[in-house]
């Protein structure tokens, strides 16, 4: 692909992007997926950066739910220190 066709394709999917932004609300629009992801995380996690962690299935909706707030949340952390540059023992004085 020539560097015009691959300039105009890019181009074109961000007009595309942003008439998609200009019409609807993109909230509305990923609602589902993150009412899915939030959804995920009632049963438990485990992913490449974190280790598991199992949600036991006979607590009330509301621990549940509070509980997979919590490993939701720790999700997060857990991918922010994984991308934290670590400082090599080398360079503290």
């Amino acid at each position: 692909m020539s560097r015009s066709s691959a300039s105009r394709l890019r181009q074109a999917g961000r007009k595309g992007g942003l008439t998609k932004a200009a019409l609807y609300d993109s909230r509305d629009a990923t609602a589902a997926a993150r009412a899915a992801f939030n959804d995920s995380f009632l049963d438990g996690h485990g992913c490449k950066v974190c280790s598991r962690i199992d949600i036991p299935s006979d607590l009330p909706p509301a621990d549940r739910r509070r509980r997979a707030e919590a490993l939701r949340k720790r999700h997060f952390v857990s991918i922010a220190l994984h991308r934290t540059p670590r400082k090599s023992s080398s360079t503290r004085k």
